[in-house]
């Protein structure tokens, strides 16, 4: 399945998703869509980032150092979804995903398996992303 975000719900009017797997994909469709209010709005405020060794601990922090790079490479590749689970309760999530990143155009970079693990916490606006783990390998 090409195009992990097609059909995706938008946010609600309270800017709230009404699940986390929801969420979690809203939130890789705003990175794709280069939607940066978007994915501010589906971060937490404290929300805590670890990709390719490095570590953002703030919403302000991933916006201001790793947001852009996240969108231009999302924008350069298909991505595939391998598998999700999820489990939730009341106050708490979280989603993995496995997907399979594939250059859009001839790259001589090979297809990268992506593996991220999200953190949700509920608040009164919705599921919110508390904690993202992004692991790639060839």
């Amino acid at each position: 399945m090409l195009g992990i975000l097609a059909g995706a719900p938008s946010l609600a009017a309270n800017g709230g998703l009404d699940d986390p797997v929801t969420t979690v994909n809203q939130f890789r469709g705003a990175l794709q869509d280069g939607n940066v209010a978007q994915v501010q709005a589906l971060l937490a405020p404290d929300v805590l980032i670890y990709e390719a060794g490095e570590e953002q601990v703030s919403r302000d922090d991933y916006v201001a150092h790793h947001l852009k790079a996240d969108i231009v490479q999302l924008a350069t590749v298909y991505v595939d979804t391998l598998s999700q689970t999820a489990h939730a309760d009341e106050r708490s999530a979280w989603v993995t995903t496995r997907s399979r990143w594939v250059a859009r155009e001839a790259d001589p970079q090979p297809p990268a398996t992506v593996t991220e693990t999200v953190a949700l916490r509920r608040f009164p606006q919705g599921w919110r992303i508390v904690h993202i783990h992004w692991s790639v390998s060839p």
